[in-house]
C-alpha cells in the first residue's frame, strides 16, 4: 500500500531552473529540462526534429504539443533562432554605413 503513495509523487522535482538564450533547433533534451520543461515536452521537442521539425519563427516553438502557454512566454525572449543574430548583424552594418 506505501508505494502506491510514492507514485504520486510530482514528476517535477524542485530543481533549478536556469534560464539562458538558447536554439529549440538544436538544444538538447538536458537543455530543456534545465529550462524547467518536463521530460514529456522536451522529448516531444526532440522527436518533431528527429521527424524532420524545424522551428523558423519564434512562435512556433508554442505549437509544441503539451507545452504550457506560461512555459511559453517564460521562456520567449530566450529563443535564439540561427537567422536572428543575422538580421541584427545586418541592421548594425546599416548604421555603420550612414556614418
Amino acid at each position: 500500500a506505501n508505494k502506491s503513495k510514492s507514485r504520486f509523487v510530482s514528476n517535477t522535482t524542485p530543481k533549478e531552473i536556469s534560464l539562458f538564450f538558447f536554439n529549440p533547433n538544436i538544444a538538447t533534451k538536458e537543455d530543456f529540462l534545465r529550462l524547467g520543461l518536463s521530460k514529456k515536452v522536451s522529448q516531444t521537442i526532440v522527436n518533431y526534429r528527429k521527424k524532420g521539425g524545424k522551428f523558423i519563427e519564434t512562435d512556433d516553438f508554442s505549437r509544441i504539443y503539451g507545452l504550457q502557454t506560461e512555459d511559453f512566454q517564460r521562456l520567449k525572449p530566450f529563443i535564439e533562432l540561427s537567422d536572428r543574430p543575422k538580421a541584427i548583424q545586418s541592421q548594425i552594418a546599416d548604421t555603420d554605413c550612414r556614418q
